[in-house]
């Protein structure tokens, strides 16, 4: 009885890791999920299994995203451990990764997560992540919460301090734009 227990609690979901579901919460398995989104501004579907996907951007706006990112993953960064050098490099690491990945016309939300995490896995990178005590995939799975709020989402367990901090970042950039 008891490793049929087990086996329940650690058994892998049907659908793929890091798929993004718009409606209902998903089921949280033990492993690390990406993203759960409770529903989305944009995407009024009722349809519990419809991935959040990402409108096609042409390149100026490309560019200002990773801008924004860059700088909203640095505050993030900052705010949740201690400044460090190393919070901007990763910042701008996971920005271009973004970037890199909605240029060749990936839109969903759940393939970006590990797209991004896979391009800062980069030996390049193995000393930033050391001095920051975090790594590849929680960077990435921010990256997509920003995101995601940004755009008028409610995204599953984030907190009124991620909300403000992107009211902040959304004015740093527009009083440094001016």
């Amino acid at each position: 009885m008891l490793l049929q227990r087990i086996h329940t609690l650690v058994r892998r979901p049907s659908r793929p890791v890091g798929q993004v579901r718009v409606g209902r919460v998903a089921p949280v398995p033990l492993h690390r999920v990406a993203v759960r989104v409770n529903s989305s501004a944009r995407d009024s579907t009722d349809d519990p299994n419809a991935s959040y996907q990402l409108s096609a951007t042409n390149e100026v706006e490309l560019e200002a995203e990773r801008l924004w990112l860059a700088t909203a993953l640095t505050t993030w960064l900052d705010e949740e451990w201690t400044v460090l050098p190393e919070h901007g490099d990763l910042a701008k690491a996971a920005a271009e990764a973004f970037v890199s990945l909605r240029r060749s016309g990936e839109t969903d939300m759940g393939a970006i997560v590990l797209g991004v995490a896979g391009q800062l896995q980069a030996p390049a990178l193995a000393g930033a992540f050391r001095a920051t005590f975090t790594d590849p995939f929680e960077v990435s799975n921010k990256l997509v919460e920003t995101v995601m709020l940004k755009d008028g989402c409610n995204v599953c367990c984030t907190s009124d301090a991620d909300r403000e901090r992107i009211q902040r970042v959304n004015a740093m950039m527009s009083s440094a734009s001016v």
